[in-house]
């Protein structure tokens, strides 16, 4: 194998990457043996460094960190400094550390202004290779002899509007019913008939890779990346089906530990020590640029505006990261030093997509546990999310989301209404599953998690089912009831945007667990046989039949009325969809660009749309700006409820 590949006529920066695979493939089993422990005592001394970090109070700030097509700006605060301080460079796979004796790059800040502003090359080389710097950090440092030490918190870009490739607006599912794992394996007529509205795809990124050149290819960075063409075109026919049915795609980004060979040395995060999957390997230039570069090609391709081969609207990084052990390996069980791995891995992302689609988000993805985790070496998705929410306060804010996984509480059980180690306490409950879902969407609602302060953040459930213990008549509609209550729970939830059900079909890999809206067919593991009542209830779900539909599940549940499932809601500042209608004289007006809630939309037809605007008793701000000049003055507006805008702007 590892001749083939260096006799195959490749780049030089493509060879040297086969280098380093092979390097590290030969000695991988010495380095597994000889560095476990070492790695250990590394992640603690990595945590340590981070908590550190974000536990200082420093007396410098970076304010804000723009990125264009050909530049970085840097803007800045240094009021009563000592002298001697630079702006220092952290590219995404470099670790923090509050003493260093290097950095990517250094700067000098002229020390004489309380305030600075630093523009830089956004493309730079090294060694040989590519670096695009949309992808660094940036932070002021006081000079010691050889030494920097850290005076301010590392700031990300922000500002990332006038980097983007295109413009598209944001879309938002038709409806919130939508089914998890979707392939075009499975039965595409369920789509129709079940008026599906949102899918999440598995996204496996090794599997798009081709070490030699093929037809598809992508350039990143001055580098060129192929893509193994049957496995684009498998996976296009799913997205493909869906961008046809107007059915809003999500993408959930994979990175599996199992395959050998060169492309696990690229991209399984090298500590990783166990599980099935693994954390990104953004830990080094050639892991970052293969991970981005595979999803930039995803992202090019499923965002353009004519949607010839799909659009993928949204992307799920890595599946159930609170189950580290499992799910996301990188060999630590240390909380602040994973986080920050996870939270890099996900602005990497972000960044990528967002030159394609500037409206697409990223989302975090959980299990059902909440305050506490799964098991040791896992972490309790609450602790995962203010860490998150701490880097952003600190470190400049992305457009996450959350992918919530609200099973109940044990699996197996097919009566989440039983669930008895819960509480209503956002703050203890060891989980947050169907019977007290509502505090989910307390914790999207709070005004302290809104992204910039002013919109709620995309909830999704991309994967909950109910289990089915037998195929007996009694068995199903417990299964069937189970359903209706998880839907009557979380449909009403005004945070959320989609509810992706698990899964089509019963399926013999999943442990025994039977949450399929299908049975499976005997001596298959996923062949579809029969439609379960689970099934029909779905197909209602949603729909003005519902409650009649639904009215069989009461009983079972042992309630007379949906309404006795139903806990206040308490929603800080909930979200609501926000129309600008702009015309001239009568007639719509095109290609205006609205600045509204800290974002820019683009009128098409006159008309623009923003989502998940948070209800706030403030004031906030529009303008209206076309062909780079001001066209309508700057108006103060306070939203609390959906409201439309109408504008006549004079001629």
């Amino acid at each position: 194998m590892y001749k083939f590949l260096l006799q195959t006529k490749i780049g030089p920066a493509l060879k040297s990457t086969f280098y380093f695979v092979i390097r590290n493939c030969a000695f991988f089993s010495f380095i597994t043996v000889s560095c476990k422990s070492l790695s250990q005592d590394l992640s603690v001394k990595k945590n340590s460094e981070i908590v550190q970090y974000l536990n200082s109070n420093f007396s410098y700030n970076i304010r804000n960190v723009i990125v264009n097509k050909n530049n970085v700006i840097i803007e800045g605060n240094i009021s009563n400094n000592p002298g001697n301080l630079y702006l220092c460079e952290l590219r995404m796979y470099d670790e923090m550390r509050m003493v260093t004796d290097s950095f990517a790059s250094v700067m000098p800040i002229n020390t004489r202004q309380p305030n600075f502003r630093i523009q830089t090359n956004r493309f730079v080389t090294i060694h040989d290779t590519g670096y695009d710097r949309i992808y660094s950090r940036w932070v002021i440092a006081l000079k010691n002899g050889t030494n920097y030490q850290i005076k301010s918190y590392a700031h990300y870009a922000e500002d990332i509007g006038d980097a983007t490739n295109q413009y598209l607006p944001e879309e938002k599912p038709a409806s919130k019913k939508g089914l998890g794992g979707f392939a075009l394996g499975s039965l595409v007529q369920d789509l129709i008939d079940l008026n599906i509205r949102h899918i999440t795809i598995n996204t496996v990124l090794q599997s798009f890779i081709s070490l030699a050149p093929t037809e598809y290819k992508y350039v990143f960075n001055g580098q060129t990346y192929y893509f193994n063409p049957a496995a684009v075109n498998n996976y296009e026919k799913t997205i493909k089906t869906c961008g046809d049915r107007d059915i809003s795609v999500a993408a959930l980004v994979l990175v599996p530990r199992t395959p050998s060979g060169p492309l696990k040395a690229i991209f399984v995060h090298p500590n990783a020590n166990g599980g099935v999957h693994s954390m990104a390997n953004i830990t080094s230039l050639t892991g970052l640029n293969f991970f981005a570069a595979t999803v930039g090609f995803l992202a090019e391709r499923y965002s353009r505006p004519d949607k010839k081969f799909g659009r993928i609207s949204d992307w799920v990084i890595l599946n159930e990261v609170d189950n580290a052990s499992y799910w996301a390996n990188a060999g630590t069980s240390q909380l602040n030093y994973y986080t920050d791995l996870y939270d890099r891995t996900a602005r990497t992302a972000y960044y990528t997509v967002r030159q394609y689609n500037p409206a697409a988000k990223v989302l975090l993805c959980f299990t059902h546990f909440w305050a506490i985790p799964a098991k040791s070496g896992d972490f309790a998705p609450r602790d995962i999310l203010n860490l998150v929410s701490s880097l952003c306060n600190k470190q400049g804010d992305y457009e996450w989301g959350i992918a919530y996984h609200p099973y109940g509480e044990k699996l197996f059980d097919p009566k989440p209404w039983n669930d008895k180690d819960i509480t209503g306490d956002i703050n203890t409950t060891k989980y947050i599953t169907p019977k007290n879902i509502e505090l989910i969407d307390q914790w999207m609602c709070m005004r302290s998690h809104l992204y910039k302060g002013l919109k709620v953040r995309t909830l999704m459930f991309t994967e909950q089912g109910i289990h089915t213990k037998s195929y007996s008549r009694e068995d199903l509609l417990t299964q069937a009831a189970g359903l209706a209550y998880m839907w009557k729970k979380c449909s009403r939830l005004s945070s959320l945007e989609a509810f992706d059900y698990h899964l089509e079909t019963d399926n013999m890999k999943e442990n025994g667990l039977k949450l399929g809206l299908w049975t499976v067919k005997a001596g298959t593991v996923a062949t579809a046989d029969q439609k379960k009542p689970a099934w029909f209830i779905y197909q209602k779900a949603g729909t003005p039949t519902e409650d009649s539909a639904f009215a069989f599940a009461l009983p079972i549940i042992g309630i007379r009325s949906w309404s006795q499932i139903f806990s206040l809601l308490h929603e800080e500042a909930p979200p609501v969809k926000v129309t600008f209608n702009v015309t001239s004289g009568g007639t719509p007006l095109n290609d205006v660009s609205v600045y509204f809630n800290g974002e820019m939309h683009t009128t098409i037809n006159g008309k623009v749309i923003f989502y998940n605007v948070a209800s706030l008793s403030r004031s906030r701000s529009y303008r209206l700006i076309k062909n780079g000049q001001l066209i309508y003055p700057e108006q103060q507006v306070v939203i609390n409820k959906e409201q439309e805008i109408s504008i006549n702007v004079s001629r």
